[in-house]
């Protein structure tokens, strides 16, 4: 009582009437009725301890557009559900809180998108916020999968200009439902993922996928801890037209850009991801990670591209590509700028890995207009071949210029050059 004393004080300051704040039922009948398209989460009523109920009534109408009112506590609520052909906006200073003690549950998400279709949530610079030091007490279950908006077996999906911080999994999480399929058609764009546990986002199956002018930083909490990790769990999943553009990874603990294919097969559809202009700074382990199963049964097939961009400061290598083989996926890089990536001992920028019991080497990458600079005195790339295949021909070909000492030396990466430089098999 005292709390709600307290907000009719706040509010009043701000014009709000006591009575406004009540429900107003011949708006929500209008709704109800569909002769109102558009409504106020407040006119189903206001509480400043859990707005659970009132939040789910609200989106429960369909009404086609939903405003979340910048209130001056947050929307504070355990997990709420999305319907199908709606618009939900959070006005400017608004906040969606969860609520603190709940979400016990190993999977429970606080905005689900399940099984929808036609969905768009906008912030203009709202917050989405979760406790996430609460998760990782002893007083939870471990889980990562406490995610602030899941996207499940969903098509025609649109986030944002929102702030999604402190999750107890990853800010967004795109997935299939059971056999439903995966999503499709998801735009993703001007949101910033801060603090999350495991990933700012998580692709695991999707087809036609947009995420634009996004920033996905200091995610820290349980493997991989990245910006963005593309890890499907099977072979029946997809990636299929999926474009990253103009994005930035910053001072996450894991990778910037991760794309993990170790659980897909030769029987996966071709996965196509392209990165556009993408900026990764200071990543904890690597900047960029492409990682696929060994031998031509786990040869996963596609295209990869990677575009200009920058990969600066990673504490690992700017690129690994492991297990990739020669008989797999497409990569491509065009224009990237490489800066002083790779801080550690025995480490290189670029680096191609065959593990000891792949049956074919890495191979088929190309470089193109790439260009490293490292003060460090090392080789741009690092190769290391451990397959049980021949010596022969492995498709790494391209041009990367080498900045050092205010020089400019090109190396042209092809098999002399790999010879030359990696002799005898790294076994």
């Amino acid at each position: 009582m005292r709390l709600f004393v307290c907000l009719l004080i706040l509010l009043s300051g701000l014009g709000v009437s006591a009575a406004e704040l009540r429900p107003q039922r011949e708006k929500i009948e209008n709704v109800l009725s569909g002769r109102v398209k558009e409504a106020r989460a407040s006119w189903w009523g206001y509480d400043a301890e859990d707005t659970t109920k009132i939040l789910q009534a609200a989106l429960d109408s369909k009404v086609p557009k939903l405003i979340i009112d910048a209130m001056p506590t947050p929307w504070i609520t355990e997990q709420i559900y999305v319907h199908s052909d709606q618009e939900i906006l959070f006005e400017k200073g608004s906040v969606l809180q969860a609520k603190r003690g709940s979400f016990r549950g190993r999977n429970d998400c606080l905005v689900n998108i399940v099984a929808r279709k036609n969905v768009s949530i906008s912030g203009e610079g709202a917050v989405i916020r979760m406790w996430g030091d609460d998760y990782r007490s002893e007083d939870y279950s471990k889980a990562e999968w406490r995610h602030a908006i899941t996207i499940l077996s969903s098509e025609n999906v649109k986030i944002s200009d929102l702030t999604i911080t402190d999750t107890g999994g990853d800010a967004i999480y795109i997935d299939e439902k059971g056999r439903l399929g995966p999503c499709k058609n998801i735009h993703i764009t001007g949101v910033i993922c801060d603090g999350n546990h495991r990933n700012g986002i998580s692709v695991i199956s999707v087809e036609k996928l947009l995420i634009e002018k996004t920033i996905m930083k200091n995610t820290r909490g349980t493997d991989p801890e990245c910006g963005i990790d593309f890890e499907p769990d099977g072979p029946e999943q997809s990636l299929i037209d999926c474009v990253v553009r103009d994005c930035i990874t910053e001072n996450n603990v894991g990778n910037g850009y991760s794309i993990y294919l170790v659980e897909m097969d030769h029987t996966a559809k071709p996965v196509s991801i392209r990165f556009e202009n993408c900026i990764s700074r200071g990543d904890g382990r690597l900047a960029f990670l492409l990682q696929s199963g060994k031998g031509k049964e786990k040869a996963v097939t596609g295209k990869i591209d990677v575009i200009g961009g920058l990969f600066e400061k990673s504490q690992g290598v700017a690129i690994h590509v492991q297990g990739k083989p020669l008989d797999g996926i497409e990569l491509h890089f065009d224009g990237l700028h490489v800066k002083e990536c790779g801080s550690g001992d025995n480490s290189f920028p670029i680096q191609i890995v065959s593990q000891s019991d792949a049956e074919n080497p890495a191979g088929k990458i190309r470089f193109d207009n790439v260009t490293v600079m490292d003060s460090k005195d090392r080789l741009v790339l690092d190769f290391k071949d451990r397959s049980s295949a021949q010596q022969g021909g492995r498709d790494i070909s391209g041009t990367v210029e080498l900045v050092r000492d205010g020089k400019t030396v090109p190396a042209v990466i092809d098999d002399s050059w790999l010879k030359q430089h990696f002799p005898k098999r790294n076994r």
